[in-house]
């Protein structure tokens, strides 16, 4: 009977937020979206990788060519990373220069 009483008095808190003046609701929801933090154009997600790194993966690069699964055989040598960041930073546009210039 309580989840029965708690899921009306959700509803009813709804149904008023609704019943709010359409020109309120809209300053609301703009502040709310003003309030948001950006995120800039690094977006900050995933490992920052070492030049020692890179060049490691350059010569594992070499190494490995035409092999079908390059991640997971260099998971080998960076046991601390699993393949699908090893495959998402070699997708990077940064990668692939340092590559056609390697």
């Amino acid at each position: 009977m309580q989840a029965g009483i708690s899921a009306l008095s959700n509803l009813n808190t709804l149904v008023l937020k609704n019943q709010i003046h359409p020109v309120e609701r809209s300053e609301k929801r703009e502040k709310s979206e003003t309030d948001k933090k950006s995120r800039g154009s690094n977006k900050g997600y995933g490992k920052v990788w070492q030049k020692e790194e890179e060049d490691k993966m350059m010569h594992l690069l070499l190494f490995l060519q035409g092999h079908p699964q390059i991640a997971k055989q260099m998971m080998e040598h960076f046991p601390c990373m699993p393949a699908k960041e090893i495959r998402d930073k070699r997708r990077e546009p940064s990668y692939k220069a340092l590559v056609e210039q390697y």
